[in-house]
């Protein structure tokens, strides 16, 4: 087996870092979410484990800027499309998309 030459180092530029700090904010909302969805607290730390792992690999491996397997540009937009409105199925019975009109009194 060959191995690949090494990429060139290339500067992170700020919609790397947007796109990251929005997928963090996507994963932030889905544990809340599932967290707050799931009966028991060890159901909950089950799904939230699995789903922080699972994201994990799906973002390192075909999304991340920095992946020897990343995926073309229209194949990264199914892919954001799909876990975004996945997230959003999950969060919309937890009403978190409007936690600053909650009474919170």
């Amino acid at each position: 087996m060959t191995r690949q030459p090494a990429a060139a180092e290339q500067p992170i530029r700020w919609y790397s870092v947007t796109l990251f700090l929005g997928h963090l904010g996507l994963l932030a909302c889905a544990l809340w979410s599932l967290w707050h969805l799931a009966g028991s607290d060890w159901l909950a730390g089950v799904l939230c484990v699995f789903t922080l792992l699972g994201y994990t690999v799906v973002w390192r491996r075909w999304i991340a800027p920095a992946s020897r397997q990343r995926l073309d540009y229209p194949q990264r937009l199914a892919v954001n499309v799909v876990l975004g409105s996945a997230i959003v199925i999950v969060a919309s019975p937890v009403s978190v998309w409007l936690p600053a009109l909650q009474n919170s009194y």
